[in-house]
């Protein structure tokens, strides 16, 4: 019996310590089939607040389809599932948002950021929206590469 006990130990459960706020400031080129453009710039802000909310956080993303003039603007719920801080981090986002011309946009995404030299590092975003356009509703796989500065 005293044996068995040598070979048994519990660990208390540990909480999840505070977490410190992250805010990513990203700008790139997104390439896309099936979206109203099949390439066009990207500009995201990420906001991951820590706290009370651990990993949990928003990302409001614009994506240009003839330059800056007509686009889709994104907002998103992010969750970062997992990271390697401070070098690597993944996210994965439920989005949703408008067209231009004001069709809904609804969709998930994943999101691989790479710190490359202190807050300056390199992401790809991966994610299928579908475009909700009346009899025109359509799926979009996109991709997105942008440098971003920020932890």
């Amino acid at each position: 019996m005293a044996v068995a006990g040598l070979f048994c130990t519990v660990e208390p459960a540990r909480a999840e310590s505070k977490r410190e706020p992250h805010l990513v400031l990203q700008s790139g080129l997104y390439v896309a089939a099936g979206s109203p453009a099949p390439w066009g710039p990207s500009i995201a802000v990420d906001l991951l607040p820590g706290s009370i909310l651990q990993r949990w956080g928003a990302r409001g993303e614009y994506r240009g389809y003839r330059g800056y003039e007509e686009g889709s603007i994104l907002v998103s719920g992010l969750y970062e599932a997992g990271a390697s801080r401070p070098q690597l981090a993944l996210k994965l986002a439920i989005e949703m948002g408008l067209t231009s011309d004001n069709a809904p946009i609804v969709g998930g995404a994943i999101d691989w950021s790479l710190w490359v030299l202190g807050p300056v590092g390199v992401s790809l975003v991966t994610d299928l929206t579908i475009i909700i356009d009346g009899s025109d509703t359509r799926p979009a796989l996109s991709g997105v590469l942008s440098a971003h500065f920020g932890r």
